[in-house]
């Protein structure tokens, strides 16, 4: 199995697009606004907490 990134690490502007369901954006918005987070810092948290799990995970 090859280790190929389909994301370039070393690019200029790293960024990341991904469409939601209008419920589950709603969702999204009325969880971080509580947290005072902006979109884009809730889902860096979201995803390195995701992250961070799945490298703990038993093999």
């Amino acid at each position: 199995m090859s280790n190929r990134l389909f994301y370039d690490p070393n690019t200029e502007r790293p960024y990341i697009g991904v469409r939601l369901p209008a419920q589950q954006l709603a969702d999204l918005d009325r969880a971080r606004l509580d947290l005072r987070l902006s979109r884009s810092e809730f889902l860096r948290r979201a995803i390195a907490a995701q992250l961070q799990q799945l490298r703990a995970a038993p093999k």
